[in-house]
């Protein structure tokens, strides 16, 4: 995925279930092993309940307090250790009656503390996901707490979405990235946006794909790519050749890729030697598209887009560069998405909406054979007034004159905001949403930003995508005789939390 300048470096995630414990649990030690201590954990109660809990232990009394990020009335906690990782803590409110009990345990691993609230009657009983953070992690929090940043850009991934904000990040969804509820693991759904406190002042951009993690941190790319059987790298890792000047990043399957003093370069991941980096664009690349990094806008107003496609006549894949003709004047928006040999891409140029590429989505027809697929193409009633675009393989939506609209298919779960589980070959207004200032789609879910700081989502809610409850049930092709029943949201919904 790619992240581009927008006041900050704007920052796109993408799932990376195994390497949560790579960047949390490895270095925490459980609670019972430790040494007497304050301890910080930070998680959500119900999925939906953002808190913090603190913890001091005294052999095997324990102390401490918790609140809700809420409303932030401080609650007491007393308790001890029951046995070898498991405690009962008692809350309590400022006059001392008792108002909840919690059961917790560390059987889900280091740093993680898992298991439930119950009112002080015992008739309400609510799940607890809690994740130990460090105390630089834990000022972050109360930070961004007090002042609530404001919302510079909106991106989503397979299983969760996340805004960056003038400070940080909050995210929804399946969380494999935070450093508290992402050492849960796969699983851990919060329906709700929560800090994500891997994303402080110091870190202005994020990239992930299925087996790595680079960021972009004082002008260098540095990755980690600890479970790749070809090569492994433990830790984040300076990759030679991206000492400084790199300005944007981006990382997809095949490639870790960012635009250096204005060339694009690409690592493949294979080594940390010169013959791992890849020059795409020897220089003037002053934007990068968002999804998959593939298309760059030059500074000569030029757009140059690229593939890994497999040559018939040479037998082997081979990088291919595509010069973009038929686009006028400065490109506002730029989105690309791809797999292997498949790839669409759109872009806002000074006459509106343009696309090109195999097409999924429905309105240019199918169309085979990778970048070639040219020149770009209108959208039929997007012809003027879009000014944000994105897209993936199977489907697209737009903003235009503050509204959304969405095609493509298969719109099974909700993903084109218009309520009919079937796929749509033109452009469909999203009812509900005003002021739209930026939209993101994900597989079988989409996002919209507003001008008030507000996030509107819709699709494939199973892993809460959507930051809200579910108010649907979509049925999911299973082959010919059955169906999925999955949780979704048919219209938009507002993320909580944010």
């Amino acid at each position: 995925m790619n992240y581009r300048t927008h006041t900050r470096l704007a920052v796109a995630f993408f799932a990376l279930s195994t390497l949560a414990a790579f960047l949390q649990g490895q270095s925490r030690q459980p609670l019972s092993e430790a040494e007497d201590r304050t301890f910080y954990f930070h998680g959500s109660i119900d999925q939906t309940l953002e808190v913090e809990v603190i913890l001091t232990r005294h052999g095997k009394l324990i102390d401490g307090s918790y609140v809700y990020a809420s409303h932030r009335k401080s609650l007491s906690l007393k308790g001890e250790m029951m046995t070898p990782a498991q405690y009962q803590l008692e809350e309590s409110d400022p006059r001392g009656d008792v108002t909840g009990h919690f059961t917790l345990n560390e059987l889900g691993g280091p740093g993680r503390l898992d298991g439930a609230w119950e009112s002080a009657d015992r008739n309400r009983k609510l799940p607890v996901a809690l994740g130990q953070i460090t105390p630089q992690q834990h000022q972050l929090l109360q930070k961004i707490w007090d002042t609530r940043p404001q919302i510079v850009f909106l991106a989503v991934g397979p299983y969760h979405s996340c805004v960056l904000r003038t400070l940080g990040a909050s995210c929804w969804g399946e969380f494999v990235l935070m450093p508290s509820l992402g050492t849960r693991g796969p699983g851990m759904v919060a329906r709700r946006a929560l800090p994500n406190l891997l994303i402080d002042d110091t870190i202005l951009a994020v990239a992930t794909a299925s087996r790595k993690l680079c960021v972009l941190q004082s002008s260098s790319l540095r990755c980690a790519q600890p479970y790749d059987p070809k090569f492994s790298l433990p830790e984040l890792t300076l990759i030679p050749g991206f000492e400084r000047g790199a300005t944007m990043i981006g990382v997809n399957q095949g490639y870790s890729c960012a635009a250096v003093s204005g060339a694009l370069k690409c690592w493949d991941g294979s080594s940390l030697s010169a013959g791992s980096v890849t020059e795409i664009i020897p220089s003037g690349v002053v934007q990068l598209s968002s999804g998959d990094p593939q298309c760059a806008v030059l500074s000569s107003g030029g757009l140059k887009c690229w593939s890994i496609e497999y040559q018939q006549q040479e037998k082997r894949s081979k990088l291919v560069v595509q010069d973009i003709s038929g686009l006028k004047g400065a490109i506002r928006s730029l989105s690309a998405a791809g797999y292997d040999e498949q790839h669409f891409a759109c872009a806002v140029d000074s006459e509106g909406l343009k696309c090109w590429g195999n097409n999924f989505a429905r309105p240019m027809g199918r169309r085979p054979g990778g970048v070639r697929n040219l020149p770009p193409a209108p959208i039929a009633g997007l012809e003027t007034g879009v000014t944000f675009v994105s897209t993936e393989l199977n489907h697209s939506c737009a903003v235009k004159d503050g509204k959304v609209y969405c095609w493509g298919s298969p719109n099974s779960l909700g993903e084109l905001g218009d309520a009919t589980p079937q796929a749509l070959g033109e452009p469909v207004e999203v009812q509900g949403i005003e002021k739209a200032t930026q939209v993101a789609v994900g597989p079988r879910y989409s996002c919209a930003l507003t001008q008030d700081d507000r996030v509107f989502c819709w699709g494939d809610n199973e892993f809460g995508q959507t930051g809200n409850v579910s108010h649907d049930i979509c049925k999911v092709p299973n082959g010919a005789f059955d169906a999925i029943d999955t949780p979704c949201n048919r219209h938009p919904v507002e993320v909580r939390g944010l």
